[in-house]
């Protein structure tokens, strides 16, 4: 996935409550990219730097379409932010990790304000080890940014979550629950209750959670109902108490659902008013298949240059011939 303007909307909104007050530092799992998809959708991009105090550089523009596309870490760096990425095969600057199997070194552990999952972790088998490297880097008041599949995206990855996934890493882990949303397609500006019932088409959770504690990375255990686990297990636990999901819920500071206006930059609590959808013609679906197909390419060929420049040779060549 890339920072989408769905995606750009929530930290438009953390921005707003002040929650990256004093922020300069941030990571993505996977080597991400910036992408607004269209020039009409940059303003939200726009706004963000404008809140920070910073010009969006005439370098983070598409020459030919006008709108911002690059890779993420130029945009950070362009806040004057410290910035990493982790990924297995090393794309656009990445620390190369293979995030089942292997650790982060010292000099990432509790460095990050903003930890940024957008898309990543459903292709990683090994979960536990994930989680785990994403709260080792993020530092202790640092906010965890999770992006990740909830319903009908069958095939696209290893692992759709349940809504008790996050709040169960919460509940261990003493994060604080900052924003717990859904968003679908087609509404993807809408933000509804992130423990409502899904509906649309793909649904995404999206998740904020703040980290409290210097404790180390704990894995939950799921009790729906009353069992007797042995003293080992107990040790390892402790207690779980069903009625502190709620409460966990509850204590959210944030609107329960938003919604993003693209043109505007803005974010509103509550949903927008429903209106009446108009099929597309058959001219727009080629048109989006189209555009849809540019930035496939555009995408693949920025990954080829930098295998090129990475293997040290010409773009076009093949790395290792």
């Amino acid at each position: 996935m890339s920072l989408s303007p769905a995606p750009t909307g929530v930290l438009l909104l953390l921005q707003q409550h002040g929650h990256l007050a004093g922020v300069n530092s941030a990571c993505d799992f996977g080597s991400m990219e910036f992408d607004s998809r269209a020039k009409e959708n940059n303003k939200p991009y726009e706004r963000f730097f404008e809140r920070q105090g910073k010009p969006v550089p005439p370098s983070l523009y598409d020459a030919e379409t006008g709108r911002l596309y690059g890779v993420c870490g130029d945009m950070y760096r362009a806040l004057g932010w410290d910035y990493a990425s982790f990924d297995i095969d090393g794309r656009w600057g990445s620390y190369p990790i293979d995030l089942n199997a292997e650790t982060l070194p010292a000099e990432y552990q509790k460095r990050f304000g903003l930890s940024m999952n957008i898309g990543t972790s459903e292709h990683v088998f090994n979960q536990y080890n994930f989680f785990l490297q994403f709260h080792n880097v993020t530092r202790v008041g640092g906010l965890m940014f999770h992006v990740v599949p909830f319903n009908n995206y069958a095939n696209h990855g290893l692992y759709q979550y349940c809504p008790t996934f996050f709040l169960s890493l919460a509940r261990y882990n003493k994060y604080e629950m900052v924003g717990f949303w859904q968003t679908s397609k087609p509404n993807f500006y809408s933000f509804r209750n992130g423990q409502a019932k899904p509906e649309g088409g793909r649904v995404t959770l999206v998740c904020v959670m703040r980290r409290t504690s210097e404790d180390e990375f704990k894995f939950p255990l799921q009790i729906n109902e009353p069992m007797l686990i042995n003293s080992a297990a107990a040790a390892r636990y402790g207690t779980f108490e069903r009625d502190f999901m709620e409460d966990l819920q509850s204590g959210v500071t944030l609107p329960a659902e938003f919604h993003l206006n693209v043109a505007e930059a803005t974010v509103t609590p509550g949903l927008p008013e429903a209106t009446v959808e108009v099929a597309p013609t058959d001219e727009e679906v080629a048109a989006r298949r189209a555009a849809k197909a540019i930035r496939r390419k555009e995408k693949e060929d920025r990954k080829a240059a930098t295998y090129a420049e990475r293997a040290g040779a010409a773009p076009g060549d093949t790395p290792g011939q």
